[in-house]
C-alpha cells in the first residue's frame, strides 16, 4: 500500500469518525427509541431544544430562545434562556424546565387514526387552549391542545404534520403550557449577584446606613455618627444576598415611569439601598407601600419600569440596626494567613516568625521550641471573642489612657498588617466589664464585657514547646519515686517490677505512665526563668527519676538526660486549687512549669501488679467467709464448692469463688501497715489443700470500707503480710459478702 493510499483511507476514516461524532452523537439508540415509543415526542431530548414558542388561553404570544454555547464554560454547564417576545426579558430558568419536562415525559393516553378528525368540534382545536412549538436543530415542531376534554383526565394534541393521528393525553399537560409571560419571566428584581459591590446606602427612613470598601476584595467599613469603623462581612454579605435574591411574587407594572410611582408609594420609598458596584451596574432598589393581602409590599428597581409585589420581609432586611453590621471582632483575618505576630505588654516586647515548615520560632531565640498550639490560642483571642459594643467617634478615643499591650499582624503578601491596642478597663465600668481595644486607626473603641486578651503576653515562656522529652517511656529501665508513695521500680527483659519498699510485680501500665511523667512531659503552662521560694522545691512534694537505656535523636530536654543517663522531675508546692503543682528538672535549665493533677496522680500510688491479692483458685480446697456478724465455711469437693452444713446453695457459691483467681485491682491506694481494717466488711481465709496437709495458715484477705468516690465504686483490700492498700472493684466483694446471712441482732 502506497502512502497517498494510507493517507487517503485515514482521510476517510476521520470524516468518518466526525460525522458519527458531530451528527450521530445527539441521536438516539435503538435501545433509546424503543424505550419512549409510548412518548408523544419520541426523538425529544430537552438539553437539544434551540427555541420555545408558547401561546396559551390568555392569547398572548411568547418566544424563548436559549443561548449559544459560551467560549470558557464548563462541560455540562446550563445555556440560559431568555425571552425575545413580547418584549426581551431574561428567562426563569427553572419554569422553563418544567416545560421541557412535560413535553419529554408527554405519553399518549390513546391515539384517534383517521384523516379528518383533526376537524372535528369535539377536540377543540377550533379554539385550542394551546399553541405551541419547540426548535431541534433547526427543524421546528409545532402542535396545538384542544380547548375540550377527552373521556377521563384527558384533552387532546395534534402534531403538525401527522394529519392522520391526534393524541389523547393528560389534562395537566396542558396546564403546564397555558402559560403567561410572567409565568416565564426571571422572577429576581435584581439581575445577577451583587458580589462586586463597592458602596452601599440604605435608607431606612428614620436614618441613613453607608457602608464601603475599596474594592472587591477589601474589607468593608462602616460609617457611624461621621466615624468609619470596620463592618462585618458577613452582615454586609448577607444583606447583599437579601436584595440580589429578592424575588417577585407578582409583577403589578411594566414600563413604570416617574408619574405612576406614586400609586405604589415608590415616589416616596419607606426603604431602599443603593449600592454602587465596580462594574459600574450600580442597582438602586424601592420599597413602597403594602400590596394587597397579608405579607407583601410593593417594590422595584429604580430605572427599570417593572413594579412587583415581593415579600415584606426585604422591609426588616433593610431595617437592620446599624451596630448589627459593625465588626465586633478586635481583628479579622485568615489564622494560616499570619507570617508574623509582634507582642508587646508592659515594657516587654516578642516576635512569633512563621517558619518556612509552617511551624513558628521567636526572633532572636534560635534552638527554643514554640507551641504552635499556644500561638493558636493566642490568634483565637483576637479573632474569636465578641465585644458588647462598639462606641465610634474622638470622644470614646480620647478616655482611653494609655495602652496596656498590642499587638501587630503581618499577614501574607498582598494583604495589609492589622494592629490592636488593649487598654486599661474603663474604672466606671461595673466589676469585670469595661475591657477596651482599638483596632490599628480606626475611628471608635471595642468594649468588652471581660478581659479576652490575657493571652497577650510578650514573654517566651507563653509560647514555648509544652512538650518536654527526656526521652522513650518504653526504653526507661528504672523508676526511683520519693513522695507520698516512695518506691523503685526496675525493667527487666520488658517486664517492670517493684523492688522497695518491698518485692513484688508491678502495673505495667501504671510504671509506663510514671515513666512517661520523666520521658515525655506535658506542660499545662511555664510559669517562670528560675525556681522561687513560693514554688516550694526547698521540700519538694514529690521527686521521680528515670533512667533509660537510649533516646531518640533529636529530641528536645529541658534535662540533661543522654543515652543511659537519667533524669529527675521534682514536683513542689500546690499551683492552683485544682490540684496542680510546680514542677521543674533538676539539673535542666531551670525552668518551672505547671504539672496538672491527673498527670501527678501517676506516681502518687502505689504501683504494684494488678493481680497482687489474686488467689490460686484451682488450688484451692477449703475457704472461711467472715462477714455480717458470721461466717461460712466452705470445702471443694471434685470440682464444686460446698458448704459445711449446707449453710448456702452449691451453685450460688461456685460463681464468686471461682472469681478468687481473677480478683483485679482498680489502682493502688497506699503503702505502710494496714489503716481503716479494725473492722472488715469481708475477711476471707483461703487454704490449698497443701497448706491443709501442712497444716499452714491460711492466706488472709481484707477488705475495709467502700471508696469515698461513687464512680470508682470499690473496696479497699489488702493481703494479710503484705504493706499495701490497693482498691478493688466492688460487685465480687458484695456477691461473697451476701453467701453469709446477717447474724441476727442482740435485741
Amino acid at each position: 500500500m502506497s502512502n497517498r493510499t494510507l493517507i487517503v483511507l485515514v482521510a476517510i476514516a476521520a470524516a468518518l469518525f466526525a460525522f458519527i461524532y458531530f451528527y450521530d452523537r445527539d441521536r438516539m439508540t435503538t435501545s433509546e427509541l424503543e424505550g419512549r415509543k409510548d412518548r408523544v415526542f419520541v426523538e425529544f431530548k430537552p438539553e437539544l431544544v434551540e427555541a420555545l414558542e408558547i401561546q396559551g388561553a390568555a392569547g398572548e404570544k411568547i418566544s424563548l430562545v436559549r443561548s449559544a454555547d459560551v467560549e470558557g464554560t464548563s462541560a455540562g454547564a446550563e445555556r440560559e434562556w431568555r425571552i425575545e417576545a413580547p418584549r426581551k426579558l431574561k428567562a426563569d430558568g427553572s419554569a422553563v424546565r418544567e416545560v421541557l419536562s412535560a413535553l419529554d415525559f408527554l405519553i399518549k393516553q390513546r391515539v384517534v387514526v383517521g384523516a379528518g378528525e383533526r376537524g372535528k368540534p369535539q377536540y377543540g382545536f377550533g379554539t385550542p387552549a394551546v399553541r405551541a412549538s419547540f426548535t431541534i436543530g433547526g427543524a421546528k415542531t409545532s402542535f396545538v391542545v384542544g380547548s375540550q376534554k377527552g373521556s377521563g383526565d384527558t384533552v387532546y394534541l395534534a402534531v403538525d404534520g401527522r394529519s392522520d393521528e391526534l393524541y389523547a393525553v393528560e389534562v395537566d399537560f396542558r396546564e403546564s403550557l397555558d402559560k403567561r409571560l410572567d409565568d416565564l419571566r426571571d422572577k429576581h428584581l435584581v439581575e445577577g449577584s451583587l458580589d462586586d459591590a463597592i458602596a452601599i446606602e440604605v435608607d431606612r427612613g428614620a436614618g441613613k446606613l453607608s457602608l464601603a470598601r475599596d474594592d472587591e476584595a477589601g474589607p468593608w467599613r462602616i460609617s457611624l455618627e461621621g466615624a468609619e469603623m470596620l463592618a462585618a462581612d458577613d452582615q454586609v454579605a448577607a444583606l447583599l444576598a437579601d436584595v440580589a435574591g429578592l424575588l417577585a411574587q407578582e409583577f403589578v407594572a411594566d414600563g413604570a415611569d416617574g408619574a405612576s410611582l406614586g400609586k405604589y408609594g415608590l415616589d416616596a420609598p419607606t426603604a431602599g439601598v443603593a449600592i454602587r458596584r465596580a462594574s459600574g451596574k450600580d442597582v438602586e432598589l424601592l420599597v413602597g407601600k403594602p400590596c394587597p393581602g397579608d405579607g407583601r409590599v410593593h417594590a422595584a428597581v429604580k430605572g427599570s419600569g417593572t413594579i412587583a409585589c415581593v415579600a415584606d420581609g426585604i422591609g426588616e432586611a433593610l431595617a437592620r440596626p446599624a451596630a448589627r453590621f459593625t465588626e465586633t471582632r478586635p481583628l479579622v483575618f485568615a489564622q494560616d494567613g499570619i507570617e508574623t505576630v509582634k507582642i508587646t505588654r508592659g515594657g516587654a516586647s516578642l516576635v512569633l516568625e512563621r517558619d518556612a515548615d509552617a511551624g513558628w520560632k521567636a526572633a532572636g531565640h534560635e534552638g527554643v521550641a514554640i507551641d504552635p498550639d499556644a500561638v493558636a490560642e493566642l490568634l483565637g483571642a483576637l479573632r474569636e471573642p465578641r465585644a458588647k459594643e462598639a462606641l465610634p467617634g474622638a470622644e470614646a478615643i480620647a478616655g482611653l489612657g494609655p495602652v496596656t499591650a498590642s499587638v501587630e499582624l503581618v499577614q501574607e503578601a498582598g494583604r495589609g498588617p492589622l494592629r490592636l491596642d488593649v487598654f486599661a478597663a474603663d474604672p466606671k465600668a461595673v466589676a469585670g466589664g469595661g475591657q477596651r481595644a482599638r483596632r490599628g486607626g480606626e475611628e471608635g473603641v471595642l468594649v468588652f464585657a471581660a478581659d479576652p486578651f490575657a493571652s497577650l503576653r510578650a514573654e517566651l515562656l507563653a509560647y514555648r514547646e509544652r512538650k518536654i522529652v527526656n526521652g522513650l517511656a518504653d526504653e526507661a529501665e528504672e523508676l526511683e519515686i520519693e513522695g507520698p508513695a516512695a518506691q523503685g521500680l526496675v525493667r527487666e527483659g520488658g517486664v517492670w517490677r517493684l523492688e522497695a519498699p518491698f518485692e513484688t510485680g508491678a502495673d505495667a501500665t501504671a510504671a509506663r505512665n510514671a515513666a512517661r511523667l520523666v520521658a515525655e512531659v506535658e506542660v499545662e503552662r511555664y510559669v517562670a526563668e528560675r525556681a522561687e521560694e513560693a514554688h516550694g522545691f526547698a521540700k519538694p512534694y514529690a521527686k521521680v527519676t528515670a533512667r533509660f537505656a537510649a533516646r531518640p535523636g533529636g529530641a528536645r530536654d529541658a534535662g540533661p538526660a543522654t543515652a543511659g543517663k537519667s533524669a529527675t522531675l521534682e514536683i513542689g508546692a500546690g499551683a492552683a486549687p485544682d490540684g496542680s503543682r510546680f514542677a521543674r528538672f533538676q539539673g535542666g535549665d531551670g525552668l518551672v512549669f505547671v504539672l496538672k493533677k491527673e498527670k501527678i496522680d501517676a506516681i502518687t500510688v502505689p504501683l504494684v501488679a494488678r493481680d497482687l491479692i489474686a488467689l490460686e483458685a484451682g488450688d484451692l480446697a477449703k475457704v472461711t467467709i467472715h462477714a455480717n456478724g458470721g461466717s461460712l465455711t466452705a470445702l471443694r469437693e471434685g470440682g464444686s464448692w460446698k458448704a459445711e452444713g449446707d449453710a448456702a446453695d452449691a451453685a450460688a457459691l461456685d460463681r464468686p469463688l471461682g472469681e478468687l483467681g481473677s480478683i483485679r485491682t482498680i489502682r493502688g491506694a497506699s503503702f505502710g501497715p494496714a489503716v481503716g481494717f479494725e473492722a472488715p466488711v469481708l475477711r476471707l481465709e483461703a487454704w490449698t489443700r497443701k497448706q491443709i496437709e501442712g497444716g499452714a495458715a491460711p492466706t488472709v484477705l481484707l477488705f475495709g470500707s467502700k471508696t469515698a468516690d461513687p464512680k470508682e465504686d470499690g473496696y479497699t483490700a489488702r493481703r494479710e503480710g503484705v504493706d499495701v492498700t490497693v482498691i478493688v472493684p466492688s460487685r465480687l466483694v458484695d456477691e461473697i459478702v451476701a453467701l453469709v446471712p446477717a447474724a441476727p441482732s442482740a435485741s
